[in-house]
């Protein structure tokens, strides 16, 4: 073969042909693409196998975790309320033993009192002798218009002699802007005439005997400012004596005596 001038010569190799050969090499390279891609699935699945175990594992040991902070809450929540109860038992406690020694001062202070008046009534110092409005007093019920009421009349006398006469009640107030004047025999069961019978030596309890209180019910729409009190004596002298108490609202014991 002649050669053209001016172009580049390439070397060129003869080598046999054979289709067999060639067939058998196309097989061998699947064969080696797929133990590849084999080996490549097996390894995946062994690492993603071991991965979903550990996961798993945590998975198992947070909810083990869970159970036992469950536990620890319950448990902290009986001691809470355990501790609740105790502080509720003790507070019940302290209030129990306020209101006794509340009680014991004033049954100290009542027992104060009546040896005053027992000493002021049995040695009299003053010179005042006779008959006296020595207390009234008033206390709120659960009612509105409703008050319970006592009186101690006294006499100061230096002799065994009998007090005789009488002693009135009367509760000054206002009703639609013009003063009205109420009998306590009107307003109060109690009490069967104005001029309540007195008949003592020493003292007597007013609306009873045995020291209980007596009940006022207030009419509709009047409205007290103050509670007059006379008292005539006529035996063994005769006296009048006035008190002016003045009407407070209160959700305590009212004990008013001069005025």
């Amino acid at each position: 073969m002649a050669a053209v001038k001016g172009s580049k010569q390439e070397k060129l190799i003869v080598v046999p042909y054979h289709p067999v050969q060639r067939v058998f090499q196309r097989i061998l390279y699947w064969l080696l693409l797929f133990a590849v891609a084999a080996s490549c699935y097996v390894l995946g699945a062994f690492v993603g196998t071991g991965s979903q175990q550990e996961v798993i594992a945590e998975r198992d040991k947070l909810r083990l975790m869970e159970q036992e902070q469950r536990l620890d809450l319950s448990q902290l929540r009986q001691q809470v309320a355990s501790l609740k109860r105790e502080k509720q038992v003790d507070q019940e406690l302290v209030k129990a033993l306020k209101e006794q020694v509340r009680e014991l001062e004033n049954d100290k202070l009542a027992q104060e009192q009546d040896l005053a008046f027992y000493k002021k009534i049995m040695s009299p110092e003053s010179n005042d002798k006779g008959l006296q409005i020595e207390r009234f007093i008033l206390k709120p019920t659960t009612h509105p218009r409703r008050y319970q009421y006592k009186m101690l009349v006294t006499q100061v006398a230096e002799n065994n002699a009998v007090l005789q006469g009488h002693v009135s009640v009367t509760i000054v107030g206002k009703k639609s802007g013009k003063t009205q004047k109420l009998a306590l025999k009107s307003v109060s069961t109690d009490i069967s005439q104005q001029d309540i019978k007195l008949g003592f030596k020493y003292f007597q309890n007013i609306p009873g005997p045995d020291d209980r209180f007596g009940v006022i019910d207030l009419p509709a729409g009047f409205q007290p400012e103050y509670v007059l009190i006379t008292g005539r004596s006529k035996v063994p002298k005769v006296k009048t004596v006035t008190k002016r108490v003045k009407w407070i609202e209160t959700e305590t014991q009212l004990n008013v005596g001069q005025g």
